[in-house]
C-alpha cells in the first residue's frame, strides 16, 4: 500500500554482510565473472541494511594478478547509494591509512528505529500517495515546458491536465481514485527524432534477474590519446562510442538487425555542488542515443 520506509537498526551483523568465499578451480577471470553474476543475481535482504560485501579468494590463475590476492565485491541496494556515494565509499576502503580522518573520529547517536503499526503505515500511504501525485503534477508541468523550450513536441492528454489541475484542490481520501483515473485515462507521449530502421532485438524483452557479468579495462591515457586527435570530444563521448560499437558488434555476431539505434539510460548527479554530502541517492536519468547504427567509429 506504501512505499518502502526506511528503520533505521542500531545492531548491524557484520559476519551476515561480510563473507568470505574462494573460487572453484581453475580459479580464472571466467570463473571470477561467473561468481560475480551469480551473487549480483540474488536480491538483497530487505530484513536487513541493504548492503553485503564479499572477499573472494583463489585467484590463481588470472594474468596479471600477483599469487594469493583476493577480490572484493560490493552491493549496495540503488535507493541507498548513487555513483557520488559509491565513489566516496570506494575511496575510504582504497585509503592507505588505517586511520579514519578527523572529522570521522566524532561519536554519532543513533536513534533506531521500531516497527510502525498497521494505524502508521495506513495513514503514511495516504499523505505519502498525495505527494507523489502533487509531485508528478509538478513534474509534468516542469518537463513539458523544457520540452517545448527544446523545440521537442510534447502531446499529453487533456484529461491528464485536467486532473493535475484538480490535484491541488483535492483532500487525501481522493487522491487513490483520482491516481487510478491517472494512470488508466492519462497519457503522456514524447516524440522526437528517431535513427531509421525497426524490428526488435534481443533486448526487448522484460529483464529477468539472470545476470552474465564480464569486465574489460581501458587506461585513461589511451581515452586521452583518442581525445587529443578529435575535436570536441570527452571521456564520456568515447565511452559511449565504445559501448555502441561493442553492441553493435555483439548483435551481428547473432545475426540480428543492427540498422535500429538502441539507447542507454545515462546517471546523472543531482547533488549540486556539494558532493560529499549524505543524501544517499540523488540521481537523474537521461536517454542517450548509442547509435548502434552507425559502423563507423569516428561517425558514431
Amino acid at each position: 500500500i506504501d512505499r518502502p520506509s526506511w528503520i533505521e537498526n542500531g545492531k548491524v551483523d557484520i559476519e551476515y554482510h561480510v563473507r568470505h568465499i574462494a573460487l572453484p578451480q581453475p580459479g580464472d577471470w571466467r570463473q571470477l565473472m561467473i561468481q560475480i553474476a551469480r551473487i549480483h543475481a540474488r536480491p538483497l535482504d530487505r530484513t536487513k541494511p541493504l548492503w553485503e560485501a564479499y572477499i573472494i579468494e583463489g585467484l590463481d590463475n588470472i594474468p596479471g594478478i600477483a599469487p594469493g590476492s583476493f577480490a572484493l565485491y560490493i552491493k549496495f541496494h540503488h535507493s541507498a547509494v548513487d555513483g557520488e556515494a559509491g565513489a566516496a565509499l570506494i575511496k575510504a576502503i582504497h585509503s592507505l591509512s588505517p586511520e579514519p580522518k578527523s572529522d570521522e573520529k566524532a561519536i554519532r547517536t543513533i536513534y533506531t528505529d521500531r516497527d510502525p503499526t498497521l494505524v502508521e503505515l495506513y495513514s503514511r500511504a495516504v499523505g505519502n500517495r498525495g505527494k507523489q501525485l502533487l509531485d508528478a503534477s509538478a513534474l509534468l508541468a516542469s518537463i513539458s515546458s523544457r520540452a517545448a523550450g527544446a523545440g521537442i513536441d510534447f502531446v499529453v492528454s487533456g484529461k491528464a491536465l485536467e486532473l493535475g489541475k484538480k490535484l491541488s484542490k483535492t483532500s487525501n481520501a481522493s487522491y487513490a481514485q483520482l491516481g487510478q483515473q491517472l494512470l488508466s485515462k492519462g497519457s503522456a507521449k514524447i516524440s522526437g527524432k528517431q535513427s531509421e530502421g525497426s524490428g526488435k532485438s534481443r533486448f526487448d524483452h522484460k529483464v529477468s534477474g539472470h545476470r552474465v557479468v564480464d569486465a574489460v579495462g581501458f587506461t585513461l591515457a589511451d581515452c586521452r590519446k583518442i581525445r587529443s586527435h578529435v575535436d570536441d570530444v570527452t571521456i564520456n563521448d568515447i565511452f559511449l562510442a565504445a559501448c555502441g560499437g561493442a553492441v553493435r558488434s555483439y548483435l551481428a555476431s547473432k545475426k540480428e538487425s543492427t540498422k535500429r539505434g538502441l539507447y542507454a539510460m545515462m546517471p546523472i548527479t543531482t547533488r549540486g555542488e556539494n558532493k560529499d554530502m549524505d543524501a544517499g541517492n540523488q540521481i537523474g536519468l537521461a536517454p542517450v542515443p548509442l547509435r548502434t547504427d552507425i559502423a563507423d567509429p569516428m561517425e558514431r
